[in-house]
């Protein structure tokens, strides 16, 4: 049996600890990577957002601009400019409707709703729920 002095078994010791910290990087890359993107995404979410908003202007104009106007500042309707309320409450009031505003819950897809919630938000910087 072979007997290791002192010295050989600290070599041994920062031998394996060297070898871990070689693999560190290797291992914490992809999380890092992932941390990093993620932190990234909130950027791309905003211009992101600006194909569902055009597309959300365009839905508006056809289904919501005889009554708010082309521009959203209002006709027979309220002017959209200056909101107060969430993208939630602007979902909410798209789907089912609101005193004389008729329900188009039945009347545009999911992903219409949501494209029109975005215009009507971008429109005043809606607030998201708290």
């Amino acid at each position: 049996m072979q007997q290791y002095s002192q010295t050989d078994k600290l070599r041994s010791g920062e031998f394996q600890i060297n070898m871990k910290l070689n693999l560190l990087p290797a291992v914490l890359l992809p999380f890092i990577g992932t941390i990093v993107l993620a932190g990234c995404s909130s950027d791309q979410t905003a211009t992101g957002d600006a194909p569902i908003i055009q597309t959300g202007a365009e839905v508006f104009a056809a289904n919501c601009a005889s009554c708010h106007g082309q521009d959203a500042t209002g006709a027979i309707g309220p002017n959209l400019h200056n909101l107060s309320l969430s993208k939630e409450q602007i979902a909410t009031t798209v789907q089912n409707g609101k005193g004389r505003m008729p329900a188009l819950g039945a009347t545009l897809t999911a992903a219409q709703q949501e494209q029109v919630v975005n215009y009507v938000a971008s429109l005043k910087g809606a607030q998201e729920k708290p």
